[in-house]
């Protein structure tokens, strides 16, 4: 089920069923889309710009990436001159805030605690 997130306390039933049959709904939150298309071009902009955001390992393989720290054994860096799309994350948490809050909601869960938390540094 593909469902607004503005029109999910409407769509009870089928979310319900589609939560018991397969187990998860598709959430679309308005505007998200072009923000992460824009994150993912800035974050593109900044791999192919900055060489250590490359990390290359004994077998040959190699991985891109912008976080400023990383497990398995990577060391943590920073890779400066790359702001992303800030609003994307921001959006993100509020979709899943209000996704969470709804649900709670419609399902009269408040009092359980949230259903959903989200948070980053």
């Amino acid at each position: 089920l593909r469902v607004s997130l503005d029109k999910l306390a409407e769509s009870k039933g089928e979310v319900e069923k589609a939560l018991s049959e397969v187990g998860l709904i598709a959430v679309d939150v308005e505007g998200l889309s072009s923000l992460r298309s824009s994150a993912l071009a800035q974050a593109a902009a900044c791999i192919a710009s900055e060489p250590h955001a490359t990390e290359a390992f004994g077998d040959g393989s190699k991985r891109a990436s912008l976080a400023t720290s990383v497990g398995a054994g990577l060391e943590p860096r920073d890779v400066e001159g790359c702001e992303i799309e800030s609003g994307f994350r921001d959006e993100v948490l509020a979709a899943t805030a209000r996704f969470g809050e709804t649900l709670g909601g419609v399902y009269d869960l408040e009092a359980a605690g949230p259903v959903l938390s989200s948070a980053y540094p």
